[in-house]
């Protein structure tokens, strides 16, 4: 039992510190993508460690002192992304807002009619599929009787986009920064009547064995969006 504590430690210690080479191949950059589920892991370990461990010798103790550091390491990368973390207030006026509704439908999914109970149930201002295909635009049809502003991007290769809107969207460009079959839209929209929101769409491709096999189309896309919203005078 100890042993295989040992090894699975010492494999959830070392991998967490993968993506830190700043090496862009997906292996490297798989433990990104599941820091939540991680931290969870090296919390049971070491819990399980402390009741089973019974000698508490030099390399016990090394592997206990690792796992708590990188416990903390973990909790400092996913805090910025929980409810609790303090967020920057914008300096642009908040008399206006707009309510998103965003999903990655999982192209091969047919279960439109749950989707389109999902709309119904929050009523946003915007609804984004991802991973839509031709058969999710044709299932999703009635939408446009509520959403009559749209952007289809149909795609048979799981980086499909289509966007749905009540109200008017202005500056409609899909582009395809990277690579010929990933888009993304940009446009706005007005909150109020003065303010227009620029809403960027993004889905690209992420490091994996079975999509591109490095993470550099994926963070130039990040990279290029990201550049020109710096650039920009306006909410976002």
């Amino acid at each position: 039992m100890l042993i295989t504590l040992y090894v699975l430690s010492i494999i959830f210690i070392v991998s967490t510190y993968l993506p830190a080479t700043e090496i862009p191949h997906w292996f490297f950059r798989t433990p990104d993508f599941v820091r939540l589920q991680s931290l969870g892991i090296k919390a049971v370990l070491l819990a399980l460690l402390l009741i089973f461990e019974d000698t508490y010798g030099t390399f016990a103790w090394i592997l206990l002192l690792a796992l708590i550091a990188t416990i903390v390491y973990e909790i400092v990368k996913v805090f910025p992304y929980s409810s609790w973390y303090p967020r920057r207030k914008p300096d642009f006026p908040s008399d206006g807002m707009i309510s998103i509704l965003a999903a990655n439908v999982l192209q091969p999914n047919d279960c439109f009619g749950k989707f389109m109970d999902e709309v119904a149930r929050y009523d946003p201002d915007l609804v984004l599929t991802m991973e839509s295909n031709k058969d999710w635009e044709e299932g999703l049809a009635k939408l446009e009787e509520t959403y009559s502003h749209t952007v289809k991007i149909p795609n048979e290769k799981l980086y499909g986009m289509h966007l749905y809107s009540k109200k008017e969207l202005h500056n409609v460009k899909v582009n395809y920064h990277i690579e010929d079959q990933v888009p993304s839209i940009l446009c706005e929209i007005a909150i109020n009547e003065s303010t227009n929101l620029l809403l960027a769409c993004l889905h690209p491709a992420p490091p994996s064995p079975t999509e591109n096999e490095t993470s550099e189309e994926r963070d130039a896309e990040l990279m290029i969006v990201g550049k020109k919203i710096r650039e920009l005078d306006q909410p976002v």
